[in-house]
């Protein structure tokens, strides 16, 4: 390169240009990266326990569910239950009124004469009808009930019928089997009907 003439004449000389100094390198470039990758790990975990959580809600819902349901199927199971309660008790009530029929109420044994002495019992009549007694196997509220049984005791050989009662404004159809002159019979004849039919309620009454 020449140097300027002029410059020369003047003695002045021509400086040397600075040195070229290297491109420095932007120290913060490696932390603003560690910043991105730092806040880029606590969102993935920020989404995997929001995961995590919404997965355990659904099975607390699923589970609620099911628990919703069992509890459902357990009030209607209670609800069928107090309406056979309510039947079984009302049956029991049935039962009590027709057993009322077994123990009649007898007449005085005696009458005062005009004498003022007490006079015998009249003897009843020889042609006087004898007292008959039925042994009552079933008494329900559906005749459909009634019939079935009453046919399965034809079937077996026993003279059954049905017989229509009225209780308390309810019609109840009972069936009962046989005339029994003795009552010691009629009793008898129950319990063995009892165990064949395996029967808890039956019970001995005079025909009507």
């Amino acid at each position: 390169m020449l140097a300027d003439p002029e410059r020369a004449l003047a003695g002045e000389t021509e400086e040397a240009p600075p040195p070229r100094q290297a491109p420095r390198v932007d120290e913060r470039r490696p932390v603003l990266w560690g910043v991105v990758i730092a806040a880029l790990l606590a969102m993935g975990a920020v989404v995997a326990l929001a995961w995590r959580v919404v997965h355990d809600m659904e099975k607390e819902v699923q589970r609620l569910h099911r628990k919703v349901g069992a509890l459902a199927r357990d009030v209607a199971e209670l609800r069928a239950s107090e309406a056979r309660l309510a039947r079984t008790l009302a049956t029991f009530s049935a039962m009590a009124a027709q057993r009322a029929d077994e123990h009649p109420t007898q007449p005085a044994a005696k009458a005062q004469s005009d004498s003022g002495q007490t006079a015998a019992l009249k003897p009843e009549p020889r042609h006087a009808a004898a007292r008959m007694w039925t042994v009552n196997l079933v008494s329900t509220r559906k005749r459909e009930e009634a019939e079935a049984f009453r046919r399965r005791l034809l079937r077996d050989g026993h003279e059954a019928e049905i017989r229509r009662v009225q209780l308390h404004g309810v019609v109840w159809y009972r069936v009962r089997v046989g005339r029994f002159a003795d009552r010691s019979k009629a009793r008898a004849a129950q319990r063995a009907l009892a165990r064949a039919y395996h029967l808890r309620d039956a019970w001995i009454s005079p025909r009507d």
